[in-house]
């Protein structure tokens, strides 16, 4: 069974194929104390915001679907959460 970190890996990788400056890729990792899940930190350079987000939320909605697919088949409970620069 893989590993969180390998998990977070796997999604930085696809994030990193996205954009345009992939230097800027940070995967930050909370994990909660109750069962096993884990919550992404994911935060880009702001020009690459809207390719992480997609229309319409599409492609964030993909991203998210992807990492729950990925945790149901280690038992691991995941969620994406992309940091919007303020």
């Amino acid at each position: 069974m893989p590993r969180v970190e390998e998990i977070v890996q796997s999604v930085a990788t696809i994030v990193r194929f996205m954009v345009d400056r992939p230097d800027e890729v940070k995967i930050h990792v909370e994990r909660a104390r109750v069962g096993s899940s884990a919550t992404f930190r994911l935060s880009v350079d702001p020009t690459d915001l809207g390719k992480v987000i997609g229309k319409a939320g599409r492609t964030a909605r993909s991203l998210r679907f992807i990492a729950s697919a990925i945790g149901q088949t280690h038992k691991v409970h995941l969620l994406i959460d992309i940091n919007q620069p303020k």
